[in-house]
């Protein structure tokens, strides 16, 4: 991905190629995401219910009527605040978006031992990375 397109990238340290799973659609972010946050929910299960695009608001209806992980799953805009206070309680997923570019979906979590650095899993690269907490004003959800 470009910086032009993913600027975040520019951002980051301790990136680790295929670190994490590679989206086998083209656009299917979000259903690679709900893998990577419910342990156990395959983004093949997700594509076939929710299709290849879809969005945070349309993420958590199928991991809840699954019953993934006996938990409640929400999804929805939150403030660049509460997105780094939810991922700091555990793994979230959460948009990125520059102006005039394609939302894209990651997973979120922080790091122990290491206030404000957080793990991104990004399974449009397939890969890791290491953010702080500026790195928030890229969630859009």
């Amino acid at each position: 991905m470009s910086s032009l397109i993913a600027p975040w990238l520019d951002e980051v340290s301790n990136r680790v190629p295929e670190g994490t799973l590679s989206q086998f659609e083209n656009e299917s972010f979000v259903s690679a995401t709900a893998q990577s946050i419910t342990n156990g929910v395959t983004e093949a299960q997700m594509v076939k219910e929710i299709g290849e695009w879809s969005n945070a608001e349309t993420l958590p209806k199928q991991p809840n009527a699954w019953k993934a992980n006996n938990a409640v799953w929400g999804g929805g805009m939150v403030s660049e605040q509460n997105t780094v206070l939810l991922a700091n309680r555990g793994i979230i997923g959460a948009e990125l978006q520059v102006p005039r570019q394609k939302a894209h979906m990651v997973a979120i979590e922080s790091i122990a031992g290491a206030l404000g650095q957080f793990r991104i899993l990004d399974a449009g690269i397939g890969a890791t990375y290491t953010v702080n907490k500026a790195w928030k004003k890229y969630v859009s959800k």
